[in-house]
C-alpha cells in the first residue's frame, strides 16, 4: 500500500514538474534577449505633411510559437490622442495563413512600412509597439507596450512663414 502510494505521488510530481515547464504561448509574453524592434528614421520626420518610416524587428531561434500568431499594432503616442497604424501580422510555421512565417528552429525578422498624415500634436510623441497573440482561438496581450521611437520631426512647421525685414 505504501509502495503504491508512494509511486502515485511520484508521478503526480513528475507530470506536475513536465507541465509548469511548458509555458506554452504565454513565454512568448515576455521578450528574450536578441529580440530587437527600431524605426528608421528616428525620430521620424515630416516631408509634406506625412511621416514615413520603416519598422524593423528581429526574433530569436526558440521563441516564436510554431502554432501561433503574433499582432504587432504600432500606435503613435502624443499629447490629446494616439493614432493606431495599420497592423503587421506573423506567424508560427505551423500555422496555416498567408502572413510572414517565423521560424521557431531559427528565428526570423520582419520589415513593416509606416504613412500617416502629420498632426501639430504630434511634435512631442512616442512610437510604441503594442503585441497580442493569437492562439486557439485566444487573444493574448502583452502587458507593457515596445517603445521605439521618440518625437516627430517636424522643422519646417517652425520656420515664420512672413519674414520681417532687417533695419540697419
Amino acid at each position: 500500500m505504501k509502495r503504491t502510494k508512494f509511486s502515485f505521488l511520484a508521478i503526480f510530481a513528475l507530470v506536475a514538474i513536465i507541465l509548469s515547464g511548458c509555458g506554452g504561448v504565454d513565454k512568448m509574453k515576455e521578450l528574450p534577449e536578441g529580440t530587437s524592434f527600431k524605426v528608421t528614421p528616428n525620430p521620424l520626420e515630416v516631408h509634406g505633411d506625412i511621416v514615413q518610416g520603416t519598422i524593423e524587428g528581429t526574433f530569436p531561434a526558440k521563441y516564436f510559437n510554431k502554432k501561433a500568431m503574433l499582432e504587432i499594432t504600432p500606435v503613435l503616442v502624443y499629447q490629446g490622442g494616439e493614432l493606431p497604424l495599420p497592423v503587421k501580422v506573423l506567424q508560427g510555421q505551423d500555422v496555416e495563413a498567408n502572413n510572414q512565417v517565423i521560424s521557431n528552429d531559427a528565428g526570423g525578422s520582419f520589415k513593416h512600412d509606416i504613412e500617416f498624415e502629420y498632426v501639430d500634436a504630434m511634435m512631442k510623441s512616442d512610437l510604441e509597439l503594442r503585441f497580442v497573440i493569437l492562439y486557439k482561438d485566444k487573444r493574448i496581450p502583452f502587458d507593457l507596450p515596445q517603445k521605439i521611437g521618440v518625437g516627430v520631426l517636424a522643422t519646417y512647421k517652425l520656420v515664420d512663414k512672413d519674414p520681417k525685414p532687417i533695419m540697419l
